[in-house]
């Protein structure tokens, strides 16, 4: 927030081709919203077909092809001409485009990830004509990419390598080929004196008994400037001076993650002249323990275990991705699935300022990524001074945000250097290198220096010869585990201790209501907008080791969304008894671009998959999960995972249980699992082994906690065809099993495509009784949703 005089640029602009339009469109003017895109303004106007349906992707590609001029027409108060500084300012201009004011070109950008400021004075009038022409980006990379040589890159038809945008706008193995043109907000801005860029308030030192900040604040201009600290409209602390400014908090309300303790945020004044500024921010401290070849985070000297999701972009759109309302529903479900950490990877863009707002009130921990993803990038003028800006900019930008515990160099470019055959290639030349190992832990430490930086993702830790561990090393630093599920289940789950893993998933359809609206009726809506062939085949390899091959469309949706549930399930409990070890677990990926078949656990419509749940119950603050005993250990053992400050103390009891319901035997142990750790309660042998394993399972149970063993595929099991029965009272409906049920999914979407359930993916004994609430804005008719194809389980359904 500042006093400086602002007019939105807004409601006053239209859209021309000026080249590789369809002849039809030549000479055409649109109607264009800014902030906006390109399709979405073409959309509105009917030119092009919605590319999130069917095929249609393929229908536009010649938008990206196509060079655009948007134009706006304003008329300026009179206020505005009595000011010293005159500024047109654009938040964001996507990507490679040429700004002029009143016939005068202001200058030319390529660089969607910084904004962009002109000093408009003598040029600005009262009545005013503002052109931004648009070159393709998709012609542009590969200009730059002749003039420099090609450098390897993954994923997208085009060398996205080459420009500052988002990678995803490109094409991805989860995302359509959009790449496109638009605007941020755009205003003009006028003032008298210096004007606050940026405050930087930096935790130098905290704890309940006192804090000491720096508070740096970055003005345009010479002057004096004077700050304040308040909470709940209580000043805490004040100072002035010329440079970083020294605040000293005495017994401070810490900031803390979600699971951990509260979220108190302080008001933060900053005054300069005439210029004023009011910012939120959290005192708390960040660092990375990387004793040992360890990772973990400690946020006011606490070890954290992170649980959390990769998030990536909302929308093939930036304003539909950006949305507030977005935002608010998707972070809100992450923290109902007890998550306490986001990854912001390193293909989209830098989330805005409500994204980070949300995540300090809600206290989820930001890793963010530096835009860097699966490529090779040039270093080369002016891609280096461009990459320089846009991290200064928004190292600055971010540094209030309390939530933001993580700057990470790279996506994978580390691990793609050594293994992927980029060595070669990039002999003699700049690969990326220079920003992960020197320009950004330099800034960083300019910057910001009360976070940590780490270099790239995966990372084990060191670079350089001689004999450096592989940048995916299981035993240092950070990892990502990509190896592929089998009937046999996991590769990594009994062999493997990551220290932190980043990367991990599995794909699963979405909602059966979003692949209704979205896919066209020729052929699998299972195929289409699915982005990788790899990862379709181990989904379909999965299904079949598992469960046989399925009998229709209706039982492979729902097979594979439990198959994906079940794999990246178990990998978290895996890893969630490794700790303290282990101490992350950050799946690939909680949220979804555009309707697709993807690694998400919430589909593009904001639905939640089964995995959803899984991870709900995987990230719990208490866990009891079968899993080996211990890393190379054939045996299997019950483990108690506790995540919170207080110990536990109560009696286990282990059941072995035949597929009817009989118990066969029970093991009764007390455990005492300390605060923050996990303990082993039992090893299963002896009367607990089973004697039929096609036909019994293990069950335990303390309190509200339960886990369930069973002891092989599912199509090697004895499992009755599923059989419920309920009733709907108000909006509880209330189920009983009459026969085992094994993840048991009822596809509401079906039914109405604005219904959801407070839980799915449920096993369940016979004659054991759940109570589900109901969320649907209209009637739901009991017989339907407990019929099949919206009641199913991993085995048939008799209903």
């Amino acid at each position: 927030m500042t006093t400086a005089e602002r007019f939105a640029v807004e409601g006053c602009w239209t859209v021309r081709a000026l080249a590789g339009a369809p002849t039809e469109l030549s000479g055409r003017s649109f109607e264009a919203r800014v902030p906006g895109s390109i399709h979405l303004d073409l959309l509105r106007a009917g030119a092009i077909v919605d590319p999130h349906l069917g095929d249609n992707e393929s229908l536009v590609q010649w938008v990206d092809l196509a060079e655009w001029e948007y134009t706006a027409t304003l008329e300026l108060p009179g206020p505005f001409f009595d000011r010293e500084n005159v500024a047109l300012v654009f938040e964001q201009i996507d990507t490679f485009a040429t700004v002029e004011l009143n016939g005068k070109v202001l200058g030319a950008v390529a660089n969607m990830h910084h904004p962009q400021r002109f000093d408009v004075r003598g040029v600005v009038q009262r009545r005013n004509v503002l052109g931004v022409r648009f070159r393709s980006a998709v012609r542009e990379v590969k200009k730059e990419e002749a003039r420099l040589g090609t450098l390897p890159w993954l994923n997208t038809p085009a060398p996205f390598n080459f420009a500052r945008k988002s990678a995803y706008h490109f094409g991805w193995d989860w995302a359509p080929t959009l790449v496109g043109c638009g605007l941020g907000r755009v205003f003009v801005e006028a003032w008298n004196g210096p004007r606050i860029a940026y405050v930087r308030p930096l935790v130098v030192r905290a704890s309940e008994e006192g804090a000491h900040l720096e508070v740096h604040v970055d003005i345009e201009g010479a002057a004096d400037v004077r700050v304040e600290l308040s909470i709940r409209g209580s000043p805490v602390a004040r100072a002035e001076g010329e440079g970083p400014i020294a605040l000293t908090i005495p017994k401070p309300a810490l900031w803390w993650p979600r699971g951990h303790g509260a979220q108190p945020l302080y008001d933060l004044v900053a005054i300069a002249g005439e210029d004023r500024t009011v910012q939120r921010t959290g005192i708390r401290t960040a660092a990375l323990d990387t004793r040992g070849g360890a990772f973990t985070l400690q946020i006011n000297g606490k070890p954290i275990y992170c649980k959390g999701a990769n998030f990536v972009p909302e929308d093939s759109f930036y304003t539909r991705a950006t949305s507030p309302e977005r935002y608010q529903a998707r972070l809100a479900q992450a923290c109902d699935a007890n998550m306490n950490t986001l990854r912001v990877w390193g293909g989209g863009f830098y989330e805005t300022d409500a994204f980070y707002d949300r995540c300090d009130e809600a206290g989820l921990l930001v890793w963010q990524d530096f835009l860097f993803a699966c490529a090779c990038y040039p270093e080369e003028e002016p891609h280096w001074s461009r990459v320089e800006a846009e991290a200064r900019h928004q190292i600055a930008r971010l540094a209030r945000h309390p939530s933001l515990v993580l700057w990470n160099g790279c996506n994978e470019n580390l691990w793609g250097y050594f293994d992927w055959g980029w060595v070669e290639p990039t002999r003699g030349r700049s690969w990326g290198r220079g920003y992960y190992f020197d320009l950004f832990p330099r800034l960083c430490r300019e910057l910001d220096s009360s976070r940590p930086y780490w270099p790239g993702s995966p990372y084990s830790g060191a670079f350089d010869p001689p004999n450096p561990p592989h940048p995916n090393d299981p035993a240092t630093g950070n990892r990502h585990v990509w190896d592929m599920w089998s009937g046999a289940g996991h590769p990594v789950i009994g062999k493997q201790a990551p220290r932190f893993v980043s990367e991990f998933g599995f794909q699963g359809p979405p909602s059966f209501a979003l692949l209704e609206c979205a896919m066209t009726a020729e052929g699998s809506p299972l195929l289409q907008h699915q982005k990788s062939e790899r990862a379709e085949e181990a989904a379909r390899n999965l299904v079949r080791a598992l469960f046989g091959e399925p009998e229709s469309i209706d039982r492979e949706h729902h097979l594979r969304q439990v198959a994906q549930a079940r794999a990246v399930g178990s990998l978290i409990e895996w890893f969630r008894v490794l700790w303290p070890t282990n101490a992350g677990a950050i799946f690939w990926q909680l949220n979804d671009a555009w309707p697709a078949i993807s690694w998400s656990a919430i589909d593009h419509a904001g639905r939640k998959k089964p995995l959803y749940y899984a991870v709900r119950r995987a990230f719990a603050d208490e866990l009891l999960t079968f899993q080996p005993s211990s890393p190379g250990s054939d045996d299997l053992a019950l483990h108690w995972v506790n995540d919170t400050d207080a110990a536990a103390d109560a009696p286990v009891a282990i059941d072995r249980v035949r597929f009817d319901g009989t118990l066969l035997a029970r093991r009764t142990i007390r455990a005492r699992p300390a605060p923050r750790s996990v303990a082993r309660v039992v090893v299963v042998e002896q009367e607990l082994a089973p004697r039929d394993p096609t036909a019994e399972l293990l069950v335990a149970r303390t309190g509200a906690l339960r886990a369930n063993r069973f002891f092989r595929p599912d199509k090697e099991l004895s499992l009755p065809p599923a059989r419920v029965h309920g009733a709907l009272v108000g909006d509880i409906l209330r189920l009983q099993a009459e026969t085992l049920v094994r993840d048991a999914v009822l596809h509401i979407d079906r039914l109405d495509p604005s219904a959801d359930l407070s839980d799915q993916l449920l096993t369940l004994l016979p004659g054991e009784v759940v109570e589900l609430r109901v969320f649907s804005e209209r009637p739901i008719d009991v017989r339907r949703l407990l019929s099949f194809p919206v009641f199913q389980s991993s085995a048939a359904s008799s209903l």
